[in-house]
């Protein structure tokens, strides 16, 4: 009888190790550009639902690295 328990949890512990795994609504991506100020390379990674997303993530961050550049702060 303990056989047939230590199997049965045995089996039980193999089948629920091997449930799919949950798979996320987003994706990664990735782009950079040297266009954006401070002569240097500027990478954003995020993860959106779609490239129409992140594509306005990235102008935004653009244009707010260009409008930090102008800043008299960051010149020499």
């Amino acid at each position: 009888m303990k056989r047939i328990i230590v199997g049965f949890m045995s089996l039980l512990l193999i089948l629920s190790a091997c449930t799919p795994a949950q798979r996320s609504e987003y994706q990664r991506f990735d782009q950079s550009t040297f266009d954006a100020g401070f002569d240097t390379v500027i990478r954003l990674i995020a993860y959106t639902k779609d490239r129409q997303e992140f594509d306005d993530y990235f102008e935004q961050m653009t244009i707010d690295f260009f409008y930090l550049n102008t800043l008299p702060v960051f010149r020499r």
